[in-house]
């Protein structure tokens, strides 16, 4: 696989004279054209594949560690190629008052083989904080009234409306 862009203003006798220097220089820069990241996706807090060439559209090597309490206590990591557009690094928590907790820690970056490094989830925080949010979480069902309310702990720092269907896992 390579990745390449031609500029197709030129002139074609332009385009002719770099040909040549072009076929010389093709065995040192195909190899460098394409990010390299690391791929792999694994139970637990780390995992480890081998180097993989993204695609040509594909410019940002992806960690992201998830963490859910759906059926017990799973956590995923998982290393991939994404586009810096669909990237998002950082931490993100939800808890419900069914008791139901997420979280998830994500890196970006830019350069060969920059996620081959570990994440950590932070440690767990329980102390209430202030804030509490209205809540309602029922399993199979699309409606419910928010007549509870879930104290906040730790960095928990918002209150969201989420409405959808819940899946367990990290799909690629």
């Amino acid at each position: 696989m390579q990745c390449s862009r031609v500029d197709e203003s030129l002139p074609p006798t332009a385009m002719v004279a770099l040909i040549y220097p072009s076929f010389l220089l093709t065995g040192f820069l195909a190899s460098g054209a394409c990010l390299i990241c690391e791929t792999c996706i694994s139970p637990g807090e780390r995992c480890s594949g081998l180097p993989h060439p993204c695609s040509p559209h594909e410019d940002t090597c992806l960690t992201v560690i998830g963490m859910n309490s759906l059926s017990g206590e799973s956590t995923e990591t998982l290393k991939a190629c994404i586009t810096a557009a669909s990237c998002y690094a950082g931490f993100i928590s939800v808890t419900t008052n069914a008791g139901l907790h997420m979280e998830s820690v994500s890196s970006c970056c830019q350069y060969d083989l920059c996620n081959r490094w570990d994440l950590n989830l932070p440690p767990k925080n329980g102390t209430s904080n202030g804030l509490e949010c209205p809540v309602c979480f029922i399993f199979g069902s699309g409606h419910c009234e928010e007549t509870e309310s879930l104290k906040c702990v730790g960095l928990a720092n918002h209150c969201i409306t989420v409405s959808g269907t819940l899946n367990a896992g990290l799909q690629l």
